[in-house]
């Protein structure tokens, strides 16, 4: 202001503009930790709306009911032949667990008709148990090639609705997302969609439904309740052993899918930009932060497979500090939950052996009996892998439902008319 006075009083203009210059610097240098703190909160502000977009502090996902509906092209796909092929495959299935509850009784018949010498229908009852044996794995075998046409729909359906919605999506947020990221988290979406209705509603969901039917043959048709608590106590266990060996690796496999992420998509990101990082001279650089993320990978990666010391009790944790064991190799973990899976399964055969001798029954009920057991704990053996890989699946449809939970930001109106395309022809004279 005094330099302006002195000019508008007849001075020179080399001093108004020397003092503009100075007003102008004192205006900037005053205002840096203003617009800084501006952007901050601005920064604060918008990452506070992220995380408060679920309520959770993640990115907003699909409800239950609306991840039940991406899923619905494995049970009802499109195509009358696929929606036959889908009914079928669940009554095939129904087939070859009737049967395999229903072959035990005729093992029962075949040995008691051997042990009263009556050979005739010892040999009849023993053909038609194996003849239900057949048709129980045939009808299994059936239940997979007829079920593979509707996954390979439903695989096609999935990603379309999942490529159609992508393209759907703002160019704002085009230009925001990671294409790393976004490649690989609809690659292992839609792969782990098959993972999670396979092992999920194919496999264990069936398998729970046959160990409880054959509790209920326990106490219905042997008349023994404490047989079938035996059973169903033993089950329990069995499943609350080899789950909770397993269900800690879902943090690590989270990191770990977070990690891979972040090396996939820094690799593609620097090698799209390749002519900017040469321009540069950033390869020294692109190159730690790559290393760096392989590295966070490969450590949550062996976490996934290792069992570490925070799993064990406190007494545990101590003995292995002192005798400086960090880790457990993941090979000693497998053989501990294999060695505690055949210790329940020997007690539960052990315990019902007994039960059945102290209640006097025949010798073809302490046969069938065990032919049950057998069947029952023949599936629970892997169930740590399939809990394992229906778990990882969840977490990868978690991640595929994040990209689906993406909505646009503009959309037509749901009665809007199409677009009448009218055919001109014009004519030069």
């Amino acid at each position: 202001a005094a330099y302006f006075e002195n000019w508008s009083n007849g001075h020179g203009f080399e001093e108004a503009v020397l003092g503009l210059g100075l007003a102008m610097s004192a205006i900037i240098c005053g205002s840096i930790p203003s617009a800084a703190q501006s952007l901050t909160d601005f920064d604060m502000n918008q990452a506070k709306q992220e995380a408060e977009v679920d309520g959770k502090g993640g990115k907003r996902s699909l409800t239950t009911l609306q991840l039940v509906s991406v899923l619905k092209p494995y049970f009802w796909p499109r195509g009358v032949r696929n929606r036959a092929k889908a009914i079928g495959t669940w009554f095939i299935l129904a087939v070859s667990k009737t049967c395999n509850i229903m072959a035990p009784l005729y093992l029962a018949k075949s040995t008691n008709a051997l042990q009263d010498g009556r050979h005739r229908d010892a040999c009849i009852n023993a053909g038609v148990y194996v003849l239900i044996k057949f048709t129980s794995s045939t009808f299994k075998e059936m239940q997979s090639l007829t079920y593979l046409t509707v996954q390979q729909a439903a695989y096609i359906e999935i990603a379309q609705t999942t490529f159609v919605h992508l393209h759907s999506l703002s160019l704002d947020w085009h230009l925001r997302k990671k294409m790393g990221n976004t490649l690989r988290a609809m690659d292992r979406g839609i792969e782990a969609c098959n993972t999670v209705v396979k092992y999920l509603f194919l496999y264990l969901g069936p398998t729970i439904v046959e160990c409880l039917v054959v509790v209920m043959v326990f106490l219905l048709h042997y008349k023994s309740a404490l047989l079938a608590l035996t059973v169903f106590v033993a089950l329990v266990l069995y499943a609350h052993l080899t789950i909770s060996l397993t269900l800690w690796r879902k943090k690590f496999r989270e990191s770990t899918n977070k990690h891979d992420n972040e090396f996939h998509d820094r690799a593609t990101d620097s090698l799209i930009n390749y002519e900017t990082v040469k321009y540069f001279c950033a390869e020294k650089f692109e190159t730690e932060r790559y290393s760096s993320a392989v590295s966070k990978f490969q450590k949550y990666s062996v976490s996934t497979q290792d069992l570490t010391v925070s799993m064990l009790s406190p007494q545990w944790q101590r003995t292995l500090r002192r005798a400086r064991l960090g880790v457990l190799d993941g090979r000693a973990s497998l053989s501990l939950l294999n060695i505690s899976q055949q210790f329940l399964q020997m007690g539960t055969m052990v315990a019902v052996m007994i039960i059945m001798i102290m209640k006097g029954s025949d010798v073809g009920a302490f046969a069938a009996v065990q032919a049950y057991l057998i069947q029952m704990f023949t599936p629970l053996n892997f169930l740590g892998t399939i809990y394992g890989a229906v778990v990882t699946g969840l977490v990868d449809v978690q991640n595929l439902s994040e990209l689906l939970a993406e909505d646009p930001d503009l959309t037509d109106d749901p009665n809007a008319q199409h677009l009448q395309l009218v055919k001109v022809e014009l004519l030069l004279a």
